[in-house]
């Protein structure tokens, strides 16, 4: 999904913006990949449910 990055500090760096960035992109991975893990886990725990 593509995104645009708004300058929101013009004042800093362009290697503190990077960092920044860097660090916003990892914090939303670490979200959707925690995301992804409970869906797989409700549809393993349907299944097992589903199959008794």
């Amino acid at each position: 999904m593509p995104y645009k990055v708004v300058n929101i500090y013009p004042d800093i760096s362009d290697e503190e913006r990077k960092r920044r960035e860097k660090e916003v992109a990892e914090f939303v991975y670490k979200v959707l990949m925690k995301h992804d893990e409970r869906i797989k886990k409700e549809k393993e725990l349907a299944k097992k449910n589903g199959a008794k």
